[in-house]
């Protein structure tokens, strides 16, 4: 019985991984789309539910596509629902 409660253990800790490890893949790969659309600058917005300190500190600052790097993608933990949104600065009408 205890060698039941490892091995779900490990699936509950395989699933998670996998989890936040897939979105992370995808975000990271919407980063590099928004990046090559000619955008410079993303931003996170914080969900209402789950927010862990991390996510409370990066939440709304602009975070530069040029210097980003996989760690710097969301989700930060399991359960994170936190967004990511592309800042796009709006052209002057003169130029």
């Amino acid at each position: 019985n205890d060698i039941r409660l490892v091995f779900d253990a490990l699936k509950y800790r395989t699933s998670f991984i996998s989890d936040v490890e897939i979105r992370k893949a995808h975000n990271w790969g919407a980063a590099v789309r928004y990046r090559f659309s000619g955008a410079d600058t993303i931003s996170y917005v914080a969900s209402l539910s789950s927010t862990c300190t991390k996510c409370l500190q990066t939440a709304n600052d602009a975070i530069r596509l040029d210097s980003i790097s996989f760690d710097d993608i969301i989700p930060h933990h399991p359960g994170c629902n936190c967004t990511m949104q592309v800042i796009i600065k709006l052209r002057d009408k003169n130029n």
